[in-house]
């Protein structure tokens, strides 16, 4: 198995300017900024807020209120 190119983007985290091309151009693969979501959580790299996981805890929700309690 290996990895889908197009469901792949890296995402480098505290790289300079020069250190981030010369990294692309040797992936050969347009680089990511953030934020991203993986698995639909979002992810970035300030402090995670409950604006942030408002969404997936009503997708959650919505999807727990149609199971049925017997």
């Amino acid at each position: 198995m290996g990895v889908n190119y197009s469901k792949s983007e890296p995402t480098p985290i505290n790289l300079e300017e020069g250190e981030l091309l010369l990294f692309a151009d040797i992936v050969g693969r347009k680089t990511g900024t953030f934020p991203i979501k993986y698995l639909g959580v979002p992810l970035h790299y300030d402090k995670f807020r409950r604006e942030d996981s408002q969404p997936l805890i009503d997708k959650i929700l919505k999807r727990i209120a149609g199971w049925s309690a017997y």
